[in-house]
């Protein structure tokens, strides 16, 4: 009886070390879902929407894959376990987050200790909209629908409308926490994510006062000019969530033409600036008299392609000193020092 007693206790012992074995593999195959997947998710879904179209055709590919698994094994151990370099080595991957950029260093090293890793797979809902606040996510790889739910009045039916596509470099989930409120939105993955998780009390000690600051600043500046006052409280969330406050100095330049994001809109808070536009013209005599004629710098660019690649010649270097030369005709310089805030078009529909 002592025998079998025996056995059959380091039978059980075997099971639940199997059990747990096999839980840590599932775990694993979860966390690296992506790169079994990975290749579908190159090929954007084309549906009915046609602005849904246009907006997935023209959002930037996202890099996968950012963590190795060594490094996702080091968020996960308990901090209490961790040690004096393994700290450290959190500290400089995060300092090389798109996500933590914006954190200064110090509040940067307090996050080692609350930061939790979490991976998701697509179609998982994160945040659910009239829920209480409980947790912030910043997201490491992969992308993030805001949807928001709302009553048809004629259907007498609730319908879900996509508005904003987040993607690696964003934080979700801080508007309510900032605003002690419920969520506003749902929030869905679209793609496989990779997040970094704040509690709640931990977001309130660490990053709220520093980042309550900058989103009273920016509805401040929102609210100064009169293109926003007919918004509505919502849609001045939404704006305050996309936008960001820069300063430029005397004589910088915002942007120069056919270089830059074209989907940013500056409003001037404070300052002056001026638009410079440089026309390039060509003298042609012609009857003895001189003719003052535009020169199309697109045009001229596909004309020197073509005549390049008919001849044979090595057109990388002649193709880059035209859209030099065209990248230098419109720019947008400063008289003074400059405030302004910019708008960044994230996929909005």
């Amino acid at each position: 009886m002592i025998s079998k007693r025996v056995r059959d206790a380091e039978d059980v012992k075997k099971r639940t070390i199997l059990k747990a074995l096999f839980k840590k593999v599932v775990r694993v195959v979860i966390t690296n879902n992506q790169w079994l997947d990975g290749e579908s998710d190159d090929v954007p879904k084309i549906s009915a929407n046609v602005k849904k179209n246009i907006a997935l055709l023209m959002r930037t590919k996202r890099k996968m894959g950012m963590l190795t698994a060594a490094e996702k094994s080091l968020i996960r151990t308990p901090h209490l376990v961790r040690t004096i370099p393994d700290r450290k080595k959190l500290c400089v991957l995060f300092a090389g987050l798109r996500c933590f950029f914006l954190i200064p260093p110090k509040l940067r090293a307090r996050l080692v200790p609350a930061i939790k890793f979490l991976s998701l797979s697509s179609g998982r809902t994160i945040i659910r909209q009239g829920d209480l606040p409980l947790t912030v996510y910043f997201i490491v790889t992969g992308e993030v629908e805001m949807i928001k739910i709302s009553g048809n009045k004629l259907s007498k039916k609730m319908e879900s409308k996509g508005e904003i596509i987040f993607g690696p470099g964003d934080c979700i989930g801080d508007v309510a926490m900032l605003e002690d409120c419920t969520r506003t939105h749902t929030f869905i993955t679209t793609s496989q994510c990779e997040l970094l998780v704040l509690f709640d009390n931990d977001f309130i000690s660490i990053l709220k006062p520093y980042m309550k600051k900058i989103w009273n600043e920016k509805k401040t500046a929102l609210m100064a000019l009169d293109y926003f006052e007919f918004l509505s409280e919502d849609q001045i969330l939404k704006a305050c969530k996309l936008c960001t406050l820069k300063q430029y100095k005397p004589l910088d330049t915002i942007y120069i033409h056919d270089k830059g994001t074209l989907t940013n809109v500056h409003f001037v808070l404070s300052g002056e600036c001026v638009i410079l536009q440089c026309l390039e013209m060509k003298v042609i005599i012609k009857n003895g008299r001189k003719i003052h004629q535009l020169v199309d710098q697109l045009e001229d660019t596909f004309l020197n392609f073509d005549s390049d690649f008919k001849t044979g010649k090595h057109v990388g270097k002649n193709s880059s000193d035209t859209n030099n030369k065209s990248r230098n005709r419109r720019e947008f310089h400063i008289n003074e020092t400059f405030t302004v805030i910019t708008l960044c078009d994230k996929g909005v529909r």
